[in-house]
């Protein structure tokens, strides 16, 4: 199903999806330090590898957390800078199924920065024709996620 969807309907028919498949999520659960009995309940199967374990997930959302100090020299009591986000502005795609990746660069900011900073965004892709718009959440903070 399509990420970001309140109409049903649109969600049955996504212009675009994020590829993830049960390795990957047997990665996760691995990197998470899940026991091997734990994952096995978990995926209904006895053939656990957890020799690629990673927290990276092709998931539909991102977070970053930025844990750097910084003092503030100004006097004024300004906003704090978040990071802002970009990414190239198009993906051509000229066959269907074919799968294209993207790099999401978050830059920060330190001037005036405040601690426990939370700032929230999206990425929106649209198609060309505006039929379709796939949208993925993004939080920066600077609270630590106390993993």
């Amino acid at each position: 199903m399509g990420f970001d969807h309140l109409d049903p309907n649109q969600a049955l028919k996504p212009n675009l999806i994020y590829d993830d498949d049960t390795e990957d999520y047997l990665k996760l659960h691995c990197a998470m330090n899940f026991t091997i009995p734990q994952i096995k309940i978990i995926a209904k199967t006895t053939s656990i590898d957890c020799s690629n374990a990673t927290l990276d997930l092709n998931y539909q959302s991102f977070i970053a957390y930025f844990d750097t100090n910084a003092t503030s020299v100004d006097s004024s009591d300004g906003a704090a800078d978040l990071p802002r986000a970009w990414c190239q502005e198009r993906l051509m795609v000229t066959e269907r199924y074919e799968k294209q990746s993207f790099t999401l660069i978050l830059e920060e900011k330190v001037s005036r920065r405040k601690a426990d900073t939370e700032s929230h965004g999206s990425l929106s892709w649209v198609e060309e024709k505006g039929k379709y718009l796939v949208r993925s959440p993004i939080v920066a903070t600077t609270t630590s996620p106390d993993l």
